[in-house]
């Protein structure tokens, strides 16, 4: 009997661990150097489910960040750094990508794709590519950069199995590049809109969102690059944003709060400068 009963529980325990988790959302502060995590059905000034902040996580002005085999990857000002996707409080990270090597420097933009990290820097102007599992000062495997990038002050990436994809904001429009680009590689496509500062960049295939912090403005391209949608939201002052079960989560940076379209105000909090919904 009680070998049933045991036999029974394991059953359903091992059921129990191997459901999905339910949504997160993460939220990086420009101006609290932290990270907030949160239910998605929080609302108002509800409290986060744990928060990363403190002297030892070495958060400086957080910007995009991306979740991959349970870790973690924040853009930092001048590294990237890695925590477990379940670190709360003041806890060092488990890696850090910096020093004169990495040619990280105002790193705003960072992806994960296969084996491989991206970052944009905003100040140089260019792409930089790591080994996935890179730390400390260590150079990138490649760097797109030069007049022919077109690149200035790249923000939001994202990229496919073919494609680079980035906010370029001094250009006023999106780059592609091809995903192995290197070098002063020229971009393989380039689109255009009513766009004056695009920021944040997101993937919902086949479409693709686009963040333009200047007069509260979101974009929505299709796969072939053109135009769809434009969505104008006055007060909006939008720098980052992704998408789930079709609304969009917006970093409303200068109206401390974050955003749902369609819908309104969802959170306040201090300066949201990243968005990330997670499964």
């Amino acid at each position: 009997m009680m070998g049933r009963v045991a036999f029974f529980l394991l059953l359903v325990l091992g059921g129990a661990l191997g459901q999905p988790r339910p949504p997160q959302l993460f939220v990086a502060s420009f101006k609290t150097h932290s990270i907030s995590v949160y239910d998605l059905g929080a609302r108002g000034d509800a409290e986060p489910l744990r928060r990363i902040v403190g002297e030892h996580t070495r958060l400086d002005a957080p910007h995009q960040m991306a979740v991959h085999n349970r870790e973690l990857y924040v853009a930092n000002v001048n590294s990237v750094l890695v925590f477990d996707r379940d670190s709360q409080g003041d806890v060092a990270p488990k890696r850090m990508l910096a020093g004169g090597k990495t040619l990280i420097q105002d790193a705003h933009g960072l992806a994960v794709h296969g084996h491989e990290l991206y970052v944009s820097n905003s100040s140089s102007s260019s792409i930089v590519v790591f080994p996935l599992q890179a730390a400390g000062n260590t150079a990138p495997q490649r760097v797109i950069w030069g007049p022919n990038t077109k690149l200035s002050r790249p923000y939001g990436l994202a990229v496919t199995d073919r494609e680079i994809l980035v906010a370029n904001s001094g250009g006023g429009n999106l780059l592609g590049f091809a995903r192995e680009a290197d070098d002063d590689a020229g971009p393989t496509r380039v689109l255009r809109g009513p766009m004056h500062s695009p920021k944040g960049l997101a993937l919902c295939q086949p479409w693709i969102y686009v963040a333009d912090s200047y007069g509260g403005q979101i974009f929505r391209f299709d796969g072939d690059g053109q135009l769809e949608s434009h969505l104008v939201s006055p007060g909006l002052h939008p720098v980052a944003l992704d998408m789930h079960a079709g609304q969009i989560y917006v970093a409303n940076c200068f109206g401390n709060s974050i955003v749902v379209l369609p819908g309104g105000e969802l959170l306040r909090l201090a300066c949201p400068s990243g968005v990330l919904i997670t499964h």
